[in-house]
This record gives structure tokens, C-alpha cells and sequence, in this order.
């Protein structure tokens, strides 16, 4: 599986130099946000890039998020094993036990500040159901030092990814 980042390890910086602090750590995938007005304007036009799941649902797909699903209430690891056949990406997070108190009440935090592995979440867990799952790639939606990346990339690849 590979390894990203999202990208905003610099912030305020120009994608092209975020970039350039990716490839510096050793990631060579990143997540990259299009926040552009153009994308809007394309349904304006009449243009809708959607399809109906009636018509195609084996084209559903998941997106697994760590830190997100476990803090609206859900089992990571119960997620991993229910999906894990319609899992396409990952985004990687952990969290600290300061949020076990907002579990069930808050559905999204964007970013985790601490490695994984060093939180409350079975990260471990999530790894074990899909070390074998053909899932191309995988963000960790982590901010902090380099040192944090590499060591939550580490981390995924210690345990089977």
C-alpha cells in the first residue's frame, strides 16, 4: 500500500514547495485539495459528474477514516472487516485520549497531531484486517513534525502495510 501525506505540511506555502517537503521526508503521494472556483462553476453549466448507484453499484467504494469513524462512535477495526472488499483509500489518523470525552458527539476532526500508534484508536487492528486487501493508497491526515510522519509511515509498515 502506498504511503501519502496530506498536503499541508508547510502551511501557507505554495503546493509546488509542500511538495517538495513531501518528496524531501520520502512520500511520494499526496493528497492535493482543488479549491478553485472552476469546480463549481461546471455545475452551473449543467455539468453533474455523479452516478446513480442504482445503476452501478459495484462501483461503490470506501473510504476508510481512522480517526473519524471512531470519533462519531464507530469501530475502526468492525468498519475495516464489514468493508473491507469496498475499501479503496485510507485516511490515516489517531487521537489522544483527551478525545475519548467527544466520542459520539463530534463527527470529524480533520487532522491528528500525534503518530499513530500513540493514540486511543487499533490502528495495530485496522492493519491486521487489511495487511492482505488490495488497497492501492493511503493519506496520513497528520500534521506535526517530520519526525510524526515518518514515524506514523514506520508505523503502518512495522504492522503489514
Amino acid at each position: 500500500m502506498n504511503i501519502g501525506v496530506f498536503l499541508l505540511i508547510e502551511p501557507f506555502a505554495s503546493v509546488e514547495k509542500q511538495l517538495q517537503r513531501a518528496k524531501e521526508m520520502g512520500f511520494d503521494y499526496a493528497d492535493i485539495t482543488d479549491t478553485n472556483a472552476g469546480g463549481s462553476m461546471l455545475g452551473t453549466a449543467g455539468f453533474s459528474p455523479t452516478v446513480s448507484l442504482d445503476g452501478n453499484p459495484d462501483a461503490l467504494g470506501v473510504n476508510l477514516d481512522t480517526g473519524n469513524s471512531w470519533l462519531g462512535g464507530a469501530d475502526p477495526v468492525e468498519m475495516a472487516k464489514v468493508f473491507k472488499n469496498k475499501i479503496h483509500h485510507i485516511h490515516w489518523k489517531d487521537l489522544g485520549a483527551e478525545w475519548e470525552p467527544k466520542r459520539g458527539t463530534l463527527y470529524g476532526c480533520g487532522f491528528s497531531t500525534i503518530a499513530l500508534g500513540d493514540g486511543v484508536i487499533d490502528i495495530k487492528g485496522v492493519c491486521e484486517v487489511l495487511k492482505d486487501a488490495d488497497i492501492e493508497s493511503s493519506t496520513l491526515e497528520i500534521i506535526g513534525s517530520e519526525d510524526i510522519l515518518k514515524k506514523s509511515a514506520q508505523y503502518l509498515r512495522d504492522n503489514g502495510l
